[in-house]
């Protein structure tokens, strides 16, 4: 199911009312999160928050919708993507520190468990960046063809032919061990609810 923002909550975020901005973030902060995991955000929590202010510092300026929205975000998301790519680009690589014992995990750690997020994210990298990308987007962050479209820049055949070349190489990998990524131990399976 597509979440989508009611019209009256981004008529009052536009007037600056608090409950708006907690409506239109909880109704796709979760969607844009996984999107800039699977896309590989060094640190997905941290990154949604940056876009959510991005987008209420900029809802003045958009000039859409409440169906629009959902796209404009994601849009935010992927321009923030490639601003924390350069930056990282220009730093120096550092060593990553191990968190400390003790550390409670998240909420989101409990819903996901049992799932191997490495794994994963070694299938989702074995994608090309133009066909994962169109992958995470409309299966992840749940968008239609046309927004995918809009966000990446690329003709709706054009996502169309990414989504269905992505789509069966992942099935490939996932239905042939031989063709999986050497680091992948078991096969990763993909269910719908």
């Amino acid at each position: 199911m597509t979440p989508t923002v009611a019209a009256d909550a981004l008529d009052a975020a536009r007037q600056g009312q608090g409950w708006a901005f907690e409506r239109i973030y909880t109704t796709l902060a979760g969607h844009v999160r996984r999107f800039l995991a699977a896309q590989g955000a060094p640190d997905a929590d941290a990154s949604t928050q940056e876009v959510f202010l991005r987008v209420f510092r900029g809802l003045d300026r958009f000039d859409g919708d409440a169906e629009h929205l959902r796209s404009w975000v994601f849009t935010v998301a992927r321009n923030l993507l490639v601003d924390e790519r350069r930056a990282a680009a220009r730093r120096p690589q550092t060593a990553d520190v191990p968190a400390p014992e003790g550390t409670v995990p998240g909420a989101e750690d409990d819903v996901v468990a049992g799932l191997d997020a490495r794994q994963v994210r070694e299938v989702l990298d074995s994608l090309p960046p133009d066909q994962r990308e169109v992958v995470v987007l409309r299966f992840l962050a749940d968008l239609p063809l046309a927004d995918v479209a809009t966000i990446t820049g690329h003709s709706l055949p054009a996502v169309k032919a990414l989504q269905h070349r992505g789509l069966a190489r992942l099935r490939r990998i996932l239905e042939d061990p031989a063709s999986r990524p050497a680091s992948s131990p078991a096969p990763v399976t993909f269910t719908t609810a």
